[in-house]
């Protein structure tokens, strides 16, 4: 799903991101995660993407170079 990119000035860019649990890379949420940062870089035309930036505090990045 593509979300809403954050811009500048909102809250959760201010906040320090949360580890992510590695009990929790296997779970469908996480996976629906990775997969929403992938559908919304491609959309917006980037190189790589961090949860913030589609308002999810969690530390958690993806980049995509060819």
């Amino acid at each position: 799903m593509i979300r809403p990119i954050c811009r500048m000035g909102n809250p959760v860019l201010r906040e320090t991101a949360q580890d992510v649990d590695p009990a929790e890379l296997k779970s469908e949420s996480f996976r629906q995660l990775l997969i929403d940062l992938k559908d919304s870089m491609d959309h917006y035309g980037g190189i790589g993407i961090a949860a913030p930036q589609i308002g999810v505090s969690q530390k958690v990045a993806i980049i995509e170079l060819e």
